[in-house]
């Protein structure tokens, strides 16, 4: 339980200083929805389910997804941080 302090500060400074970064964590999730969409097409996951800062999808279709797993790394954090820049 002493822990539950650290994530409670956590949860107060997010509350009081991070609220504005908000709208930009939610922009940076659905171009990450869309970027997991097309790279893990077998992954059937629709970007459009994606309305907050969470991107969550179905993990029992993933035996073909590491061939494909460095190309979404390699191209995720370029296009999430351009998409924003725009």
């Amino acid at each position: 339980m002493r822990q539950a302090g650290f994530l409670a500060a956590a949860g107060l400074v997010a509350l009081d200083e991070m609220v504005d970064r908000l709208a930009d964590d939610h922009a940076r999730a659905r171009i990450l929805a869309g970027l997991f969409a097309t790279t893990f097409p077998e992954a059937e996951y629709d970007p459009s389910t994606c309305r907050t800062n969470i991107v969550a999808f179905d993990t029992r279709k993933r035996d073909s997804w590491s061939k494909n797993s460095r190309s979404l790394a390699s191209t995720a954090a370029p296009s999430v941080h351009d998409g924003l820049a725009s």
